[in-house]
């Protein structure tokens, strides 16, 4: 029960901070205001993307015939740093509204629920770590439990431009893996040749299977 009344107040306040950002963009009066505020975002996520690169070409553990690729030592630092200014941020506005906007008795629950957000999220960047072996790759969920992937079923390898690389399995289920990761080149690799092997062996197997023309006039 307490888990999902701090998951609720969790989902208001980034509801708040969404609010909050998009503030000023509703405020904008102009077509160049909303230009100004796109542009000035954008530049922030560029500076973010290029900090989280450091450390990427770094090799990735090795065990046995495991590769672990943790977190890049630039998103761990961007986390680090930002992850605090948020709570800060987040929380003094909720002081502020504390009375108006927001009950005066809600808001302190709904400060812990934001520094409660802060935390997972630094355990998480963290803790976060993609192993691969021969047949399997391994991905820590949002809920901090590793969830297994056949190889052998990935059919597909999307960039998404931003943090995440989606995943997609013959099966159906799909899945996201963080790019800022040592070894990424490496691991972006042996994933794209799963694909093609995945591809070439869907090919095979539909030849194999499809009848010839002799058989149907039989």
């Amino acid at each position: 029960m307490l888990v999902v009344l701090s998951s609720l107040l969790g989902i208001v306040v980034v509801l708040w901070s969404v609010r909050a950002l998009l503030k000023p963009l509703l405020k904008a009066r102009s077509r160049t205001d909303v230009a100004t505020y796109f542009n000035t975002h954008n530049a922030n996520l560029q500076t973010g993307l290029r900090i989280s690169e450091v450390g990427v070409t770094a090799e990735a553990r090795h065990s046995h015939d495991m590769s672990h690729h943790r977190t890049t030592a630039g998103i761990r630092f961007l986390a680090t740093v930002t992850t605090p200014a948020l709570f800060l941020v987040g929380n003094a506005m909720l002081i502020d509204a504390a009375g108006a906007n927001v009950p005066a008795h809600l808001a302190p629950w709904l400060g812990l629920a934001l520094l409660g957000v802060c935390l997972w999220y630094l355990v998480y960047i963290w803790s976060y770590a993609i192993e691969l072996t021969r047949d399997t790759i391994r991905i820590p969920s949002p809920f901090l439990v590793r969830r297994s992937f056949p190889l052998s079923e990935l059919t597909d390898l999307t960039d998404t431009g931003g943090y995440h690389a989606k995943l997609r399995f013959r099966s159906g289920r799909r899945a996201e893996v963080l790019k800022y990761v040592v070894g990424r080149d490496a691991l972006m690799a042996a994933l794209e040749r799963h694909v093609t092997a995945s591809s070439e062996g869907a090919c095979q197997n539909s030849r194999r299977s499809k009848p010839s023309v002799a058989g149907f006039s039989r």
